[in-house]
Protein backbone atom coordinates (compact mmCIF):
# COMPACT_ATOMS: atom_id res chain seq x y z
CA UNK A 1 0.00 0.00 0.00
CA UNK A 2 1.34 3.69 -0.46
CA UNK A 3 0.95 6.36 1.88
CA UNK A 4 -2.66 7.31 1.46
CA UNK A 5 -5.40 5.40 3.10
CA UNK A 6 -7.06 2.52 1.23
CA UNK A 7 -9.80 -0.11 0.84
CA UNK A 8 -10.69 -3.06 -0.95
CA UNK A 9 -13.98 -4.26 -1.45
CA UNK A 10 -16.24 -6.40 -3.95
CA UNK A 11 -16.81 -5.31 -7.54
CA UNK A 12 -20.13 -7.17 -7.47
CA UNK A 13 -21.65 -5.53 -4.85
CA UNK A 14 -22.64 -8.61 -3.42
CA UNK A 15 -21.60 -7.95 -0.15
CA UNK A 16 -18.95 -10.97 0.18
CA UNK A 17 -16.14 -8.17 1.46
CA UNK A 18 -15.03 -5.21 2.34
CA UNK A 19 -12.26 -3.33 4.16
CA UNK A 20 -13.53 0.19 4.41
CA UNK A 21 -10.68 2.42 4.42
CA UNK A 22 -7.52 1.28 6.11
CA UNK A 23 -4.29 3.47 6.88
CA UNK A 24 -1.48 2.80 5.00
CA UNK A 25 0.57 -0.30 5.88
CA UNK A 26 -2.48 -2.02 7.01
CA UNK A 27 -4.39 -5.06 6.85
CA UNK A 28 -7.78 -6.67 6.26
CA UNK A 29 -8.86 -10.11 5.77
CA UNK A 30 -12.26 -11.75 5.36
CA UNK A 31 -13.85 -15.36 4.86
CA UNK A 32 -15.02 -16.32 1.64
CA UNK A 33 -17.13 -18.97 1.92
CA UNK A 34 -18.35 -19.63 -1.44
CA UNK A 35 -17.11 -21.02 -4.40
CA UNK A 36 -16.16 -18.37 -6.85
CA UNK A 37 -13.90 -15.57 -9.09
CA UNK A 38 -14.00 -12.55 -6.66
CA UNK A 39 -12.72 -9.58 -8.13
CA UNK A 40 -11.95 -6.56 -5.71
CA UNK A 41 -11.28 -3.02 -6.06
CA UNK A 42 -10.02 -0.69 -4.39
CA UNK A 43 -11.48 3.14 -4.74
CA UNK A 44 -8.49 4.75 -3.79
CA UNK A 45 -6.54 3.68 -6.52
CA UNK A 46 -8.41 2.27 -9.05
CA UNK A 47 -6.76 -0.97 -9.28
CA UNK A 48 -8.07 -4.32 -9.62
CA UNK A 49 -7.57 -7.70 -8.27
CA UNK A 50 -8.43 -11.14 -8.23
CA UNK A 51 -9.50 -13.75 -5.69
CA UNK A 52 -10.94 -17.50 -6.78
CA UNK A 53 -12.46 -19.84 -4.74
CA UNK A 54 -12.71 -23.75 -6.12
CA UNK A 55 -14.92 -26.42 -5.45
CA UNK A 56 -14.11 -28.98 -3.32
CA UNK A 57 -14.95 -33.05 -5.07
CA UNK A 58 -14.20 -35.79 -3.12
CA UNK A 59 -12.77 -38.53 -4.35
CA UNK A 60 -10.87 -37.17 -7.57
CA UNK A 61 -11.24 -40.37 -9.59
CA UNK A 62 -13.53 -43.50 -9.35
CA UNK A 63 -15.08 -46.24 -11.06
CA UNK A 64 -18.64 -45.22 -13.45
CA UNK A 65 -21.58 -45.35 -10.88
CA UNK A 66 -19.42 -44.15 -7.83
CA UNK A 67 -20.51 -41.52 -5.02
CA UNK A 68 -18.63 -38.47 -6.03
CA UNK A 69 -18.91 -35.46 -3.39
CA UNK A 70 -19.13 -31.54 -5.00
CA UNK A 71 -19.11 -29.08 -2.22
CA UNK A 72 -19.30 -25.63 -3.65
CA UNK A 73 -19.70 -23.75 -0.04
CA UNK A 74 -19.41 -24.30 3.64
CA UNK A 75 -22.94 -22.94 4.27
CA UNK A 76 -26.33 -22.93 2.83
CA UNK A 77 -27.06 -20.01 0.59
CA UNK A 78 -27.98 -16.93 2.56
CA UNK A 79 -31.13 -15.33 2.15
CA UNK A 80 -32.11 -14.11 -1.03
CA UNK A 81 -29.20 -15.98 -2.56
CA UNK A 82 -28.67 -19.15 -4.61
CA UNK A 83 -25.82 -21.43 -5.96
CA UNK A 84 -25.64 -22.14 -9.33
CA UNK A 85 -23.43 -25.42 -10.75
CA UNK A 86 -22.58 -26.53 -14.51
CA UNK A 87 -20.98 -29.55 -15.65
CA UNK A 88 -18.98 -30.28 -19.00
CA UNK A 89 -19.23 -33.70 -19.60
CA UNK A 90 -16.97 -35.90 -21.62
CA UNK A 91 -16.12 -35.40 -24.69
CA UNK A 92 -18.07 -31.88 -24.62
CA UNK A 93 -17.22 -28.41 -25.01
CA UNK A 94 -20.40 -26.74 -23.68
CA UNK A 95 -21.12 -26.44 -19.65
CA UNK A 96 -24.69 -27.17 -18.77
CA UNK A 97 -26.26 -26.55 -15.43
CA UNK A 98 -25.95 -29.49 -13.35
CA UNK A 99 -27.61 -27.53 -10.78
CA UNK A 100 -29.27 -24.09 -10.39
CA UNK A 101 -30.57 -22.15 -7.25
CA UNK A 102 -29.77 -24.64 -4.81
CA UNK A 103 -30.14 -23.32 -1.34
CA UNK A 104 -27.75 -26.47 0.16
CA UNK A 105 -24.18 -26.16 -0.30
CA UNK A 106 -23.14 -29.80 -1.99
CA UNK A 107 -24.87 -33.46 -3.89
CA UNK A 108 -23.65 -36.70 -4.38
CA UNK A 109 -23.35 -37.30 -8.15
CA UNK A 110 -23.04 -40.26 -9.80
CA UNK A 111 -21.57 -40.02 -13.70
CA UNK A 112 -23.01 -42.76 -16.31
CA UNK A 113 -20.01 -42.42 -18.73
CA UNK A 114 -16.32 -42.75 -18.61
CA UNK A 115 -14.21 -39.82 -19.10
CA UNK A 116 -12.99 -36.45 -17.33
CA UNK A 117 -16.08 -34.80 -16.22
CA UNK A 118 -15.21 -30.64 -15.22
CA UNK A 119 -17.24 -28.84 -12.74
CA UNK A 120 -17.84 -24.76 -11.44
CA UNK A 121 -20.05 -22.95 -9.29
CA UNK A 122 -20.88 -19.68 -8.40
CA UNK A 123 -23.61 -17.65 -5.74
CA UNK A 124 -25.76 -16.12 -7.31
CA UNK A 125 -28.54 -12.73 -5.92
CA UNK A 126 -31.46 -10.36 -7.46
CA UNK A 127 -28.80 -8.12 -7.73
CA UNK A 128 -25.86 -9.98 -8.69
CA UNK A 129 -23.57 -12.86 -9.59
CA UNK A 130 -20.58 -14.01 -8.56
CA UNK A 131 -18.03 -14.78 -11.28
CA UNK A 132 -17.49 -18.89 -11.80
CA UNK A 133 -15.46 -20.56 -9.87
CA UNK A 134 -12.18 -22.04 -11.83
CA UNK A 135 -12.80 -25.38 -12.65
CA UNK A 136 -12.12 -28.79 -11.15
CA UNK A 137 -12.53 -32.00 -12.68
CA UNK A 138 -13.02 -35.83 -11.65
CA UNK A 139 -11.51 -38.89 -13.69
CA UNK A 140 -14.18 -41.74 -14.68
CA UNK A 141 -12.82 -44.99 -15.58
Amino acid sequence: MGSAPQAVMDDLAMGSFGSGMEPSGGSYAATLYDAGSYFAFDPSTLQFGAISVPLKISPANGPIGAKFTLWWSTRTAPAGHWFDVSVKLPGSSKWVYLVRGAKTNHIAYRPKLPGSYAFRARLRSGGGTVYWSPEESITVN
